[in-house]
């Protein structure tokens, strides 16, 4: 089967690496919409136009499914997703459970405006959307260390019990997080996968890269590798 990914940077990666470890006898596309990122600090119509074009061009590929690697697409447009094309479409969004514990949902600003985060912040969760990170975490995608730095003060003042990574960037921060907070991690990238589960067929095999804007297939098959190696 040919599963097209999507995101609009090294985030969506993060499912990428869930997809091929649970589905490897399988032909992977990732699509990184590298010349329109990010998406998080923009609009609804901003995010539509993108993620329709991507989305069009997987298809044109030949993509028989499609897995939405950024939360701020799959919180705001997934039903609309799956009402336009006859193919599977998979999301991933905020996982979290604040009625079980103190929680914290760090998201991109349109995703923090999505219903589902808003039912997280009536159900007692906190929101923190700041638009610096996701940029930070391209810039430092292969040292994150001062991206830690400058994020877990913030974090902290929250003293969460729980923190949903609310954009797939974010699981980069992952073990940054908890090594120094200690806090329960949720990134919805297993659930994602888990959509897709009923649709996936065997057949095909392998990954590529496309890129709206400039080709970083090295850089990112070497992040890949180091995601799969992680879980």
């Amino acid at each position: 089967m040919h599963i097209g990914v999507l995101d609009s940077g090294i985030g969506g990666l993060a499912l990428l690496a869930q997809l091929v470890s649970r589905f490897p006898d399988n032909k992977f596309t990732y699509y990184s919409d590298n010349r329109y990122a990010p998406y998080g600090s923009r609009n609804i119509d901003y995010l539509k136009w993108r993620v329709h074009t991507v989305c069009d061009e997987l298809k044109v590929r030949g993509a028989q499914a499609i897995a939405l690697g950024c939360n701020t697409a799959g919180s705001n447009l997934a039903s609309e997703l799956r009402s336009s094309y006859s193919l599977p479409i998979a999301a991933v969004y905020p996982e979290a459970y604040p009625e079980k514990e103190k929680t914290l949902v760090m998201c991109t600003p349109l995703t923090a405006l999505s219903r589902g985060v808003k039912e997280y912040v009536a159900r007692g969760a906190a929101v923190y959307a700041d638009p610096a990170l996701v940029p930070l975490i391209e810039r430092h995608r292969f040292d994150l260390t001062p991206v830690a730095e400058y994020v877990l003060p913030k974090i902290e003042e929250f003293a969460p019990e729980a923190v949903s990574l609310g954009c797939t960037h974010y699981v980069y921060l992952a073990r940054y997080i908890s090594s120094a907070l200690g806090v329960k991690l949720y990134d919805g990238c297993a659930r994602a996968a888990s959509e897709l589960a009923p649709f996936v067929s065997n057949g095909g095999s392998g990954v590529s890269f496309v890129f709206s804007g400039e080709n970083e297939s090295e850089a990112y098959g070497i992040l890949l590798r180091r995601l799969i190696s992680r879980d």
